[in-house]
This record gives C-alpha cells, sequence and structure tokens, in this order.
C-alpha cells in the first residue's frame, strides 16, 4: 500500500479533531488502524497537537533521508570506494562526492556529500574518527575573562576586508601544533587565499622559534600580513616587520583555516605521536600531501596550483 499522502492527512487531523477513534479513521480511509497509529506517533508534535502539512513534510524529509543512503547501504561498491578513500586517503566527504561525479565508474555511481557524512553517523559511527572533527556534533564553548599582554596588539577587526576576502595571496595566519609529550611543536603557517601551509619542527612555543619559523616562511613565500590568536608564541609579532592581527580573546575560529589545517597535520601526526620521531623530512612530506590535497573552495584544485601566486622568485 501506498503511503500516507498529504490528503489523507488532512483528513486524519479533521476526523481526529471530530474526536474520532483510530479505527473508525482506518475504516473511513481505508486503511488499517495501526496506519492511523504510526502516522500520528511519528508526526505529532512535543505539545501533543498534529498538523497536516508539517506531518507531511517530516514524512518527506524521512524519505528523502532513505533514499540518499540506500545507494551506499545496497551497492557495496559504492560503499567500499566511499570508506576505503575515507580511512585510507582521509579525503572529506566533499572530495569524494566530487571525485564520484566527475570520475563516474558504473558499480559506483553518484551521491551527494551529505549523504555520506549520514550514512557515517547512523550505520559506519566507527568511521567518524576519519573525519577531520572526528565527533558528529559541535560543542560550545564558554566565553572566560582575559588579559592579552602582547604589546602592539592589533584587533583582527582592523584587518582590511582585501585580506578578510581573500581576494589577494600573501596574508597568512600562523598557529602551533602540540603533542601530548611537549619536547617539540609543529609550527604552521596557512597563506589565507591559497590554503598552502608551511610547517616547521620547533623546539618549543616560545616567541623566538614562532618568529624563527616565521621568518623561513618569509623568506620562501611573499608574506604580507600575518594573523595570530593570543598565544604567547606570537609576542614577537612586530619583529616580522609586515602588519600583524590577532583574533578576539577565545575565538579561534575567526583564523579558521589554520585551525582546519592543523586537523589535516593531525590525521597524519596525532596528539599522541612522541615528537622527537618526528623527523625534517616527515614534515616535508606532510606539508607536500596536504597541499596536494583537493579543496572545495578553490575548484577540487590543490593548493599547489596556486604556488605561483605565493613564491618568491629565485636569486640568479
Amino acid at each position: 500500500m501506498k503511503h500516507i499522502n498529504i490528503e489523507e492527512r488532512v483528513k486524519i487531523n479533521e476526523y481526529v479533531n471530530k474526536g474520532k477513534s483510530l479505527r473508525q479513521i482506518g475504516v473511513l480511509l481505508n486503511r488499517h488502524h495501526s496506519s492511523i497509529s504510526r502516522e500520528l506517533k511519528r508526526n505529532t508534535s512535543a505539545k501533543n497537537s498534529y498538523h497536516p502539512f508539517k506531518a507531511n513534510s517530516l514524512a518527506l524529509k524521512r524519505t528523502t533521508y532513505t533514499k540518499a543512503n540506500s545507494k551506499l547501504l545496497t551497492n557495496p561498491y559504492l560503499q567500499e570506494y566511499v570508506l576505503s578513500k575515507l580511512k585510507k586517503e582521509h579525503y572529506s566527504p566533499a572530495i569524494i562526492a566530487h571525485q564520484l561525479k566527475t570520475n563516474f565508474c558504473p558499480n559506483k555511481g553518484y551521491i551527494s556529500h551529505e549523504s555520506i557524512y549520514r550514512f557515517i553517523y547512523t550505520y559506519k559511527k566507527d568511521y567518524a574518527k576519519f573525519l577531520l572533527t572526528k565527533r558528529p556534533r559541535r560543542h560550545n564553548r564558554i566565553p572566560k575573562r582575559y588579559c592579552s599582554n602582547i604589546l602592539f596588539r592589533n584587533s583582527i577587526h582592523m584587518r582590511p576586508s582585501l585580506i578578510n576576502d581573500r581576494l589577494q595571496a600573501g596574508h597568512w595566519e600562523s598557529d602551533t601544533v602540540e603533542f601530548s609529550k611537549k619536547s617539540a611543536y609543529l609550527s604552521v603557517q596557512v597563506e589565507r587565499s591559497t590554503g598552502f601551509v608551511s610547517i616547521r619542527k620547533v623546539a618549543s612555543k616560545s616567541a623566538h622559534n614562532t618568529l624563527f619559523a616565521l621568518k623561513q616562511t618569509k623568506k620562501n613565500y611573499t608574506v604580507l600580513s600575518v594573523t595570530f590568536d593570543n598565544g604567547t608564541e606570537g609576542a614577537w609579532h612586530y619583529k616580522i616587520n609586515v602588519p600583524t592581527f590577532f583574533c578576539d580573546p577565545y575565538a579561534s575560529w575567526q583564523k579558521g583555516l589554520v585551525e582546519y589545517t592543523n586537523r589535516l597535520i593531525r590525521l597524519f601526526f596525532p596528539r599522541n605521536t612522541n615528537p622527537q620521531s618526528i623527523s625534517h623530512s616527515d614534515v616535508a612530506q606532510v606539508q607536500f600531501l596536504i597541499n596536494s590535497r583537493p579543496r572545495a573552495r578553490l575548484g577540487f584544485k590543490s593548493p599547489l596550483d596556486f604556488f605561483d601566486s605565493i613564491s618568491k622568485p629565485s636569486k640568479l
């Protein structure tokens, strides 16, 4: 028998308001009373009220959700492809969906990135650890009282729109990746318009080491400005000799690109990694892999495709 439609839902609402029983409504609509009961249980609001149009909308969403995941549930080739790309290559659902669409294979087919997320969180929760967030929901953070001791600090709200809108290459975000064993760190700089990352292993989070890493970045690439959070590693920002800006306290999302890049780095160097075991060649390899990774916002090109826009010409 077909699913209950909008006309029947309007009649159910009418009969319920008239005080008719489930069996009476079933007879009038030529449906089993259990179907009427199930309809009311699924689509009655928390206030114990039934609205036919809202009920129809909820039912359509459930149907769409089921169809979206049916390909992954019924097509083992598609499921294997998606899970393999996620686990072995650390590709995001957006990249996987794009590759399925552009490199269509008869046994695979096309599916949206949202369907991949839903499939993982509903049927393959153990694969959520291979996503960048590694969790199904975001957690709200409670602001705390804050006092900054950084000299000559410029607020991010003073940053020109040219930088905010990523209209010019050469503007960077800086951060530090820590490990459980705090014997070494990774100083990370990401160019805002291209997503190109420069990573350098440093001995500590000191302002001195961060300045050294930034000077190396400036030596190899065009650096017109740098945005920091409020960690003390950015305290010598004024020695870089370019404009610098600082996020609001406890608002690291304002430099979201480097935060995203840190999560990519974590795929290769989890927090429990012994940083002493990481060689400079390991860092260089991870930097290359991340810079070679397709990005949705770049039209699925990689940051390396835009390398010429930020690299400095070699001196002859």
